[in-house]
């Protein structure tokens, strides 16, 4: 990661002239990237984790849509990681945003988002049919006062483009989906028909679809989420099978649309 072509890229992320070269350099230099794999019957079509057969649907999206509540529309993953500490992209996602937080890792994932924002527009625009670009982050449960580290990634992603959305905690944490764990603080006079809501990781996606359900519940038509990592346990079977079968051999494109 010594490559100063890379180091230059970095600082410029919402740069969308370099954006390509960036995402080749990334391909490039950190060979641990993987992305996340759209394999009908084999991942669940919501957050691609491995299916035990008969599944179509995996247990934890099948619970949250028998809530009865309204959540996301679509949703986009980019990566998988595995939950260990030893996981390089594992170890950015926690790195970006640590209490002592890695210069390099928090570069990474502001290029990370731009990818999957900036670099993507255009597909924003084909599957939700919205000529405006809004976005908001799910709300941080470790900074709860100021802006969050993926508030501040997102904005450096996005530069001048977009329009925040933004979302507060309102309810107690907790594991399981909740319409009531978050609100939207912005006027809901001005929000948005379609809604890109950003996290980090995605792990059973309780938080996530909670404040998606925040959205909709304050009048947001379409909410799209999109997740840099989905995070797999790697002390299931069935995920580190796939991982050795399907993930570790693939290659990092970083122009495949999550």
């Amino acid at each position: 990661m010594a490559d100063e072509d890379l180091r230059t890229a970095l600082a410029q992320p919402n740069d969308i002239r370099v954006l390509a070269r960036v995402g080749t350099l990334l391909a490039e230099q950190c060979g641990f990237l993987r992305n996340v794999i759209d394999r009908p019957g084999i991942v669940c079509p919501v957050c691609a984790t491995p299916l035990e057969p008969p599944q179509s649907l995996c247990d934890r999206c099948s619970s949250h849509r028998a809530y009865r509540i309204p959540i996301a529309d679509r949703v986009g993953l980019m990566l998988y990681a595995g939950m260990k500490p030893s996981d390089q992209t594992y170890r950015v996602m926690w790195g970006y945003k640590s209490d002592q937080p890695v210069p390099l890792h928090q570069q990474m994932m502001i290029v990370l988002l731009a990818l999957g924002l900036r670099g993507h527009e255009g597909c924003h625009r084909t599957l939700t049919g919205a000529d405006r670009f809004a976005w908001a982050t799910v709300p941080s449960t470790r900074h709860d006062t100021g802006s969050s580290p993926l508030q501040n990634a997102v904005r450096s992603a996005c530069g001048a483009a977009g329009e925040e959305i933004l979302l507060r905690t309102a309810g107690a944490p907790g594991r399981t989906l909740d319409k009531h764990r978050f609100a939207v603080a912005t006027d809901t006079g001005s929000v948005p028909g379609h809604v890109v809501l950003v996290d980090d990781s995605w792990v059973t996606g309780a938080n996530a679809q909670s404040a998606a359900a925040a959205l909709k519940l304050a009048g947001v038509q379409s909410v799209s989420i999109l997740a840099v990592a989905r995070v797999l346990s790697m002390s299931w079977p069935p995920s580190k099978d796939f991982a050795a079968r399907y993930v570790a051999p693939s290659a990092f494109d970083p122009g495949l649309c999550p």
